[in-house]
């Protein structure tokens, strides 16, 4: 079929899926919505730049990554939905908000990752990594902790975005740190200041990789020893697959994906229930735990899930013409 994928533009995680999307589908990509036969706003945000008649012509999906109830819009909802055929969403707070909100069908399913990208570094080069990316200490001697999600908003830069958990980030390693546990913090991605400022005022050791590719962010990946999601709403985040790839323990809130693709032991409840895992894994055997994520995630391998979504998008389309 002729698909047109609308393009965010903005450097963030829906340009790289967009852009995997479409080196892998076997539809037809179409560069302008006139041409196609089904419009995906990937990006819903942006909705808005594709002309109303077009918007009423075509069949229209919509994937919506994840609602913050904070800060909802409902009348703006409700002038995109007008257009909507059909809803897409990973998380499933979103997923019953939308089908409260909305007359059209939506839904629940999962991103791809690529296990091209992210692996597991032998050992022998993961020694020569060690020794460049922690050159003051030695990170065999403490935890090494992995958060690489955009923490802050605002003009300012100093806001931090609640709906990502930094706060109980800060406040889960702050307690561990006090507690005597020797540990060192490894950030990545965009705008993170307020958990850098936080870690700063509390003095706890930390390394910042700002704008990372592929490859180095699979060599952060396997530096760590834990990775933490912390958020209160979310639309994935890949990192559940992206750790998981290079067989590294994750411990996630009831967010995205991570219910339908990591195992029990990895999702926590609250902060506490996420300090206590924390220490458990630091201690004892978590074979179990990775060899499960590991294995969720391989399914989702790009290769056989893009297809997954091709087979979606054509049954979206048939449904939507049975009259």
């Amino acid at each position: 079929m002729k698909v047109y994928v609308n393009d965010p533009n903005e450097g963030w995680i829906v340009d790289r899926i967009r852009n995997e999307f479409l080196e892998y589908t076997t539809h037809e990509i179409v560069s302008t919505p006139e041409e196609a036969e089904i419009i995906w706003l990937i990006a819903p945000w942006t909705w808005a730049q594709i002309p109303v008649p077009l918007l009423k012509k075509k069949f229209v999906i919509c994937t919506i990554h994840h609602i913050d109830p904070q800060k909802f819009d409902l009348r703006e909802f409700e002038l995109r939905d007008e257009f909507v055929d059909h809803y897409f969403t990973q998380d499933v707070f979103t997923y019953n908000l939308i089908d409260r909100a909305s007359e059209s069908p939506v839904l629940l399913t999962d991103y791809w990752c690529n296990k091209k990208d992210f692996f597991v570094i032998p050992e022998v080069e993961l020694e020569e990594l060690r020794l460049k990316h922690f050159p003051d200490f030695d990170p065999k001697d403490a935890l090494v902790f992995g958060s690489f999600q955009r923490d802050t908003e605002g003009f300012d830069l100093k806001s931090p975005k609640l709906s990502k958990g930094p706060d109980t980030f800060v406040s889960i390693i702050k307690s561990l740190h006090d507690a005597g546990t020797k540990l060192h913090v490894l950030l990545a991605g965009w705008r993170r200041q307020y958990v850098i400022g936080k870690l700063e005022e509390y003095k706890i050791p930390y390394s910042y990789y700002e704008k990372v590719d592929i490859e180095k962010l699979n060599i952060l990946y396997n530096l760590l020893d834990i990775y933490l999601v912390t958020s209160r709403h979310e639309g994935g985040p890949q990192a559940l697959f992206e750790a998981s790839l290079t067989n590294k323990p994750i411990l996630s809130t009831r967010v995205g994906s991570a219910e339908r693709t990591l195992h029990p032991y990895s999702i926590c409840r609250n902060e506490e229930e996420m300090a206590n895992r924390i220490l458990m894994l630091a201690s004892g055997s978590i074979r179990t735990m990775i060899k499960h994520n590991f294995t969720k995630a391989v399914s989702h391998d790009i290769k056989t899930f893009v297809k997954v979504y091709d087979d979606i998008l054509i049954n979206c389309w048939k449904a939507g013409h049975e009259d």
